[in-house]
């Protein structure tokens, strides 16, 4: 698993002109006082294992400062009122990493858990990061839910949250089948060993990283019903996800494919419900599987007519190939045949190749969540990072529409967002 922040949520709350802001940081401050004293591993850092050899690069969680950094930044005089990024339904592309994020996507301090209150003219922005390493968006989830219902307790009206200690118990995810066959895993390859003059690992001479952009996309549940239609696909979720694998693997290739040049998509699956006994839907750690799809001939993939339902079903054959009996303990049991498990790596570039990463959020309740007097968050966004080769979806909308995020480079964008294909589905929700 990537050493990153992957998870980093920003939840949009209005503030009535009366409210005494110095009281919701209070409260918000006390809500997540109480529920680190319930969960005390939030205040700590990630790393090393003790005892163990650094090259294994095993970690742990270790003692922090203390506590978790929790700020408070008034960028009232910086970003654009609450009012008006509602009525631009909360545009991301101000809400960069520096200004409203406690932590970058990859940094060398390593807490378990940062937050950031952002105070703008009308609301407050609420950024919080999990480390990846420590737990998935699931676990983050359940975690936000502690702090909200603990932050209702101290404006007075409900009592403080504990959470289970079985939402700590990772014993289903230490039992393994054991494994070394690495040819049955064709979402793991084995990384190379680095050469001995890491000059050689360096970028060509002259070569400059092209400019990236991330736009996001909002489907109507009538959209969503016509997308799973025109795909032929099982579930929603397969009808998203292949419609952005063929138009961005489209607008990536304005000119005919090679014959031989493929693309795969790898995206996360909750496995809570897969490992025997089951984990409880409340695990806190990190309990996320790579599945990736079967590479497709791109020419196939992005052919106008049949390129959508073809990565829809190829998909659906991804996932249910993790349903199958004992694929989790084998994969267990796989990343444990080596001294460091980051000798395995997914077999997918997304980031400026031919792949792409997809992940889901959309069964995230973070949106249903109260917060004492602060109410529930009318917006969800996260800090704005141009990239490539990515599709998220975010938590559920009201009435069951759904939001994407997607990167890509400047030009392949414009591309695809300018196809008559995506334009018929996508266009009517674009946001900046």
């Amino acid at each position: 698993m990537p050493r990153l922040y992957g998870s980093r949520w920003i939840l949009c709350f209005p503030l009535p002109a009366d409210v005494d802001k110095a009281v919701i940081f209070e409260n918000l401050k006390k809500g997540l006082a109480y529920t680190i004293a319930s969960i005390p591993w939030l205040s700590g850092d990630v790393g090393p294992e003790v005892g163990s050899d650094p090259k294994d690069g095993r970690l742990q969680v270790v003692e922090g400062k203390g506590g978790v950094e929790f700020i408070c930044k008034n960028l009232s005089s910086i970003l654009p009122s609450y009012a008006e990024l509602k009525k631009d339904n909360f545009t991301f592309s101000k809400l960069t990493t520096p200004l409203v994020s406690p932590l970058q996507v990859i940094q060398q301090a390593q807490p378990v858990f940062a937050a950031q209150a952002n105070l703008i003219e009308g609301g407050l922005l609420l950024t919080v990061g999990l480390h990846h390493s420590v737990g998935d968006g699931a676990a983050q989830d359940f975690i936000l839910e502690t702090w909200a219902l603990n932050t209702t307790a101290a404006s007075g009206s409900n009592s403080f949250t504990k959470y289970d200690p079985i939402s700590n118990d990772r014993t289903p995810m230490i039992d393994c089948i054991p494994t070394e066959n690495i040819s049955d895993f064709s979402e793991y390859v084995l990384a190379p060993t680095p050469p001995a003059d890491q000059t050689s690992m360096a970028a060509p001479v002259g070569f400059q990283m092209p400019p990236m952009t991330s736009k996001i996309f909002t489907f109507s549940p009538a959209t969503l019903a016509a997308l799973k239609i025109e795909a032929k696909a099982y579930s929603t979720n397969d009808a998203v996800f292949g419609f952005f694998w063929h138009h961005m693997s489209a607008a990536r290739n304005p000119s005919p494919a090679d014959d031989t040049a493929t693309s795969a998509a790898l995206f996360a699956v909750n496995i809570r419900g897969r490992t025997s006994p089951p984990l409880p839907q409340t695990y806190l750690g990190n309990a996320s599987f790579g599945s990736l799809t079967p590479r497709l001939p791109i020419i196939s993939l992005t052919n106008p007519s049949s390129g959508h339902s073809l990565a829809s079903s190829s998909l659906r054959s991804a996932l249910n190939a993790l349903n199958a009996p004992s694929r989790v303990p084998l994969t267990i049991g796989l990343l444990s045949s080596r001294p460091n498990a980051q000798d395995f790596k997914f077999a997918a570039r997304g980031f400026l190749g031919p792949d792409i990463t997809a992940t889901s959020w959309a069964d995230i309740r973070v949106r249903e969540r109260e917060w004492g007097i602060l109410g529930r968050p009318e917006g969800f966004r996260v800090p704005y990072e141009a990239a490539d080769g990515n599709a998220t979806v975010f938590p559920r909308l009201e009435g069951g529409g759904l939001e994407v995020m997607c990167c890509l480079e400047d030009g392949a964008m414009e591309r695809m967002v300018g196809n008559e294909g995506f334009v018929k589905f996508a266009m009517a929700g674009l946001l900046k």
